[in-house]
């Protein structure tokens, strides 16, 4: 075909050059291609005068669907009951698996000592007097100076110390003033090996003291991790065998080579327990 007279040399490469340009274009980096920002300016000043016109005759063809004052109202109270439903229903759920923890706690209290029948008085802590926890009950419910005070029924927390009509103070085994304990680290669960040892609270929260090797054994077989119970005559026969603690460290004694110096720390902390459990014997079975 023969070229139009007067058409440029260049007119037949015009739209590869176009298209080379484009293409180069994308592969540049965005903050070169800053001043094409320009050219889409441009473009929106002059769209954006006929957009609005047509979005318009749209609109008041097809006008867009909006709900009522009273619809919207409707929902946003259906949701907030929706909400409180479900805010009930976890909590009963939260209520119901704290309940059967309690069953199971209370259980494993009685299960210590069956041939002793004692009544379990689970109760909250208010505070603290002191070395002593202020605890939610008293006189009027059967408490009584020196009932044994537990947490989850086999953790050793204390004694109460003092009790009015409807607080009692607890003194724990931790504090500096309680006593001394007598008890038995448990050297092996399976066979019951244990061996004798005496506690005194230092103050810090942990109670240390020197321990005999069992009489089959050897001092070594006292180990971090292991057990600790209370075998004391000066507590009732139904707190016998209650967790005092485990074992945190061991250390030869400096007075008795065969011996080692234990330093015990309660699994559940007195001074951190919301809710206590008070053992009451029944019929003088303490």
């Amino acid at each position: 075909m023969a070229r139009p007279p007067h058409a440029h040399p260049l007119a037949r490469w015009s739209l590869p050059l176009a298209v080379g340009l484009l293409v180069a274009g994308s592969l540049l980096p965005l903050r070169w291609l800053g001043w094409a920002r320009w050219f889409s300016e441009q473009t929106f000043v002059i769209a954006a005068p006929i957009a609005h016109p047509i979005t318009r005759g749209v609109d008041l063809i097809v006008p867009a669907s909006r709900p009522s004052p009273e619809r919207t109202e409707r929902e946003r109270t259906l949701r907030d009951e929706l909400e409180r439903a479900r805010v009930r229903l976890l909590q009963s759920d939260q209520r119901i698996g704290e309940l059967e923890s309690l069953v199971e706690q209370l259980s494993r209290g009685t299960l210590l000592h069956p041939d002793v029948e004692v009544s379990q008085l689970p109760r909250s802590v208010v505070g603290e007097a002191g070395e002593m926890l202020v605890v939610r009950t008293g006189t009027h419910e059967g408490v009584y100076r020196g009932a044994v005070v537990t947490a989850q029924s086999v953790h050793l927390v204390g004694r109460v110390a003092d009790a009015d009509t409807r607080t009692s103070r607890v003194l724990p085994i931790t504090a500096r003033g309680s006593m001394r304990l007598l008890g038995v680290v448990v050297v092996d669960d399976e066979t019951g090996r244990r061996a004798s040892c005496v506690l005194e609270p230092v103050g810090d929260g942990t109670l240390v003291g020197e321990v005999s090797p069992p009489p089959d054994g050897r001092a070594e077989e006292i180990q971090i991790g292991q057990t600790v119970r209370l075998f004391d005559e000066q507590w009732p026969r139904h707190a016998q065998m209650l967790v005092i603690g485990e074992v945190v460290r061991v250390e030869p004694s400096a007075d008795q080579p065969l011996r080692r110096r234990i330093t015990v720390q309660p699994r559940i902390n007195p001074r951190r327990a919301g809710e206590v459990i008070i053992r009451l014997p029944i019929g003088g079975g303490g």
